[in-house]
């Protein structure tokens, strides 16, 4: 799975790589919201990109609850939590295609509400807000997925052990459900992190009859290396994922 690109400056900027007074050909140089066409002084203001509307139309309203691909519970009221921008005068909701419902406003932008789930609701469930404004125009539609009556997983990383005559190390990971039972032939994906040097390794395993996997790091130690940071996760048929992360001190 790809990492998610995202911008981390308002404006662009030149001072990366090389020449810090030339705003060159380089993409790292053209990471703003307002993009900067020329070097001439009258285009130093910038000229909102793309994504600048892009942006705007997503802030229209931000749904804080429920939470994407997290499990709720069948039998409980579930918050609605919406952050929507000034211009928006209504916010409405739909479970699953049912009729639009509106929630309550605190008028500074706090929109909130509870609904509840059938009684037969079971895995996948599909919210949808919809923002509008004072002529009921539609402003933005956001759809959240979350699971009903799925147990969530627990994923820990156990001791580190360190294989002497390889200098490699080992660790087992385990994966129990919520009445601490082994969840058996579950995929675990893990990795190994050395900080200092900034080597690593990763790799995939498959739990056993216990909910267990050892896994293990192929890098051999350095003398320089005093941490470790030791990352494990899960995901599963319902896109339900569970991770656990831990940093050892390496004392040999």
């Amino acid at each position: 799975m790809l990492p998610e690109r995202c911008w981390y400056r308002w404006i662009d900027s030149w001072h990366y790589p090389t020449d810090p007074d030339t705003h060159d050909n380089e993409p790292w140089e053209w990471d703003g919201l307002l993009g900067i066409p020329t070097d001439s002084k009258k285009d130093k203001d910038g000229i909102p990109r793309q994504v600048y509307q892009d942006v705007s139309v997503y802030n229209e309203a931000i749904v804080v609850e429920p939470k994407a691909n997290h499990p709720y519970p069948v039998n409980e009221s579930i918050p609605i939590q919406v952050y929507a921008a000034d211009n928006v005068e209504n916010v409405d909701m739909s479970l699953n295609g049912a009729d639009w419902q509106p929630l309550e406003g605190s008028g500074h932008g706090w929109w909130h509400g509870f609904f509840k789930l059938p009684k037969g609701a079971r895995h996948r469930q599909r919210l949808t807000v919809r923002a509008s404004d004072s002529i009921h125009v539609e402003l933005s539609r956001k759809a959240v997925s979350f699971v009903a009556a799925v147990q969530p997983e627990h994923v820990s990383i156990g001791r580190l052990e360190i294989e002497n005559k390889a200098h490699t190390l080992r660790c087992t990971i385990q994966v129990t459900d919520d009445q601490h039972r082994p969840i058996v032939q579950r995929k675990v994906y893990f990795g190994y992190i050395f900080p200092a040097s900034w080597r690593e390794s990763q790799g995939t395993q498959t739990t056993d009859a216990h909910g267990e996997v050892p896994v293990t790091s192929p890098i051999p130690l350095r003398e320089d290396d005093h941490f470790v940071l030791v990352a494990a996760g899960t995901d599963n048929s319902d896109r339900i994922r569970s991770g656990d992360m831990r940093l050892f001190k390496l004392g040999r």
